[in-house]
């Protein structure tokens, strides 16, 4: 049996489920939340990354994923096509994938960033990085 995209239908309706918020925690101040910030050697290894969830856990997926180190470029694509079938829209005609989920989320929240507000002000989203980061 061979997957066929033009018999798929997807519906995907998002709902978003707010934060209760009674004032607390406040984000902590700007020098903080800077002195969190760490530059160094680009990390190609995330096995040690456990601070947040159970090593053996994440041993556990990372052994799991390795599956895909084995497949062909071509086999890779259909996989991803199948399980994602938004992969197929790639950017469509956003710059990239990152700006094709900013627009998703923009919709999810009611274009509450891009349509002006009362007062007439946006909030508009902006994907900064150094050239060549993404490889």
């Amino acid at each position: 049996m061979e997957w066929d995209p033009t018999q798929e239908r997807v519906s995907v309706r998002e709902e978003v489920d707010w934060m209760p918020s009674d004032g607390k925690p406040k984000p902590p101040p700007l020098d903080t939340l800077r002195s969190w910030m760490r530059e160094g050697r680009r990390k190609l290894d995330i096995s040690d990354e456990n601070r947040f969830c159970d090593a053996e856990v994440l041993s556990s997926i990372l052994k799991c994923k390795t599956v895909f180190d084995r497949l062909e470029a071509e086999e890779m694509r259909k996989a991803r096509t199948r399980s994602n079938p938004f992969e197929t829209i790639r950017g469509a005609f956003f710059l990239n994938r990152a700006a094709l989920k900013m627009a998703n989320m923009d919709a999810v929240f009611d274009f509450m960033f891009t349509s002006p507000s009362e007062k007439g002000y946006y909030l508009g989203f902006y994907n900064l990085c150094k050239p060549n980061q993404y490889h």
